[in-house]
């Protein structure tokens, strides 16, 4: 006789998923949705106002009521509660009652003092505490960009050790992981490289002693490699063809790379993943390849059957991988001391064949062309010193050799 599983009971709803529920089906979601929470701001009110400086924009000041400071429409409502049985505002909801309660205990701590908390109230106002770094437009992003890449810093994306726009189109972003998994070809892949490189920081100042580098927006400067809506371009720039940012790839809020002139990166935050070489690119290839087939050749070299040979387990006969680990550091050692003499007593061969057959004859540099001044950009040959008094001869003005009579 077989026993009959029980069915795993339901897990019981929450309050404030209750409460949630509640209000989608009232039709009554809230779309404001505070990033400081509204009891916090009134008690920072006068007259039931509040200063508030946009520190995005122009850093201007203007005076709001608590109720629409600090306010973005459906900024905690859920994106994918269709997958599930959730409300969309469930998110919302449970901040609501996180935040009634932190409110309840405030106010007791500024009537009674600190020490006036129980355990609950203590664990309650820890939690409000907590979440408070979760609901800012740069948690946001910080969260996104770590999925996807690298962890952002400023606003900007971390791709392959590059620092890059947060506006860079998603097939340039993906572009490694599309041809890994055969979506796109080799060429497409470089084509997508290629182009990606407009999208990368500028460099505007060096690293100083702290490893601090000043990095700008890729529309900024005088020579942009992009067009962006949230950057005008200086009157000096040339007037020529560049990529632009699609504003819907815009990020929802303007991180510092986006709303300021320059902002200095630690190199440290990816100094694990960056490059000498811009990744993928022709350059960065044939330096790794040629990097690749020398450390392969050397391993071929001291595994082969010369006189280091570490690969045969002969060369080490001893117990133990403390002492084979000192007989291959010893065979290491002279492989490279030979390395070392073999490329010495090239340079003494050669030299030698240089004191016996003479130095390799230099061809004479002729007259006009030891003597000649171009005359447009006042300069001389390599090597010629300027005379102490110029004579100026008779040009066409192009710049090239005298005008003959």
């Amino acid at each position: 006789m077989t026993k009959r599983k029980r069915a795993r009971p339901s897990p019981q709803k929450q309050p404030y998923e209750l409460a949630a529920e509640a209000m989608t089906a009232a039709g009554q979601e809230p779309k404001g949705h505070h990033l400081m929470p509204g009891f916090y701001l009134e008690r920072w009110a006068v007259n039931d106002r509040i200063r508030v400086t946009d520190m995005v924009n122009d850093r201007r000041t203007f005076e709001l009521s608590p109720s629409k400071a600090a306010r973005v429409n459906d900024f905690y409502r859920s994106e994918d509660h269709e997958a599930g049985d959730q409300s969309p505002v469930v998110y919302e909801a449970w901040l609501s009652e996180i935040e009634g309660k932190a409110a309840g205990v405030i106010a007791q701590i500024l009537e009674d003092g600190i020490n006036s908390m129980s355990a609950q109230q203590h664990s309650d106002l820890c939690h409000f505490l907590g979440m408070q770094i979760t609901r800012t437009h740069a948690a946001r992003i910080g969260r996104r960009s770590v999925a996807t890449h690298g962890l952002a810093h400023h606003g900007a994306l971390y791709i392959e050790g590059g620092t890059y726009c947060p506006a860079t189109p998603k097939p340039f972003q993906n572009a490694t992981k599309e041809l890994l998994g055969n979506i796109i070809d080799t060429a497409t892949y470089r084509e997508r490289i290629k182009k990606r490189t407009a999208f990368q920081l500028h460099v505007k100042e060096k690293p100083d002693a702290k490893g601090r580098v000043v990095l700008r927006c890729p529309a900024l400067g005088p020579s942009p490699t992009v067009t962006c809506p949230l950057r005008e371009l200086l009157k000096s720039v040339k007037d020529k063809v560049r990529p632009a940012v699609d504003g819907e790839n815009l990020p929802d809020f303007a991180e510092k790379i986006c709303s300021q002139h320059s902002v200095s990166f630690d190199t440290a935050n990816n100094r694990r993943n960056a490059q000498s070489f811009e990744y993928g690119t022709k350059e960065w290839n044939e330096f790794h390849t040629h990097a690749r087939n020398s450390i392969e050749s050397l391993n071929s070299q001291i595994k082969s059957n010369g006189p280091e040979d570490i690969e045969s387990a002969s060369r080490r006969r001893v117990r133990g991988f403390g002492a084979a680990q000192i007989i291959v550091s010893i065979l290491l050692t002279n492989f490279n001391l030979r390395k070392i003499a073999a490329f010495i007593s090239d340079k003494i061969k050669e030299e030698a064949r240089k004191q016996v057959n003479g130095q390799p004859v230099v061809p004479p540099i002729r007259r006009r062309d030891r003597e000649f001044h171009n005359p447009y950009t006042d300069t001389y040959p390599a090597g010629v010193m300027r005379p102490d008094k110029v004579k100026h001869v008779a040009s066409d003005e192009t710049g090239g050799p005298p005008l003959r009579t």
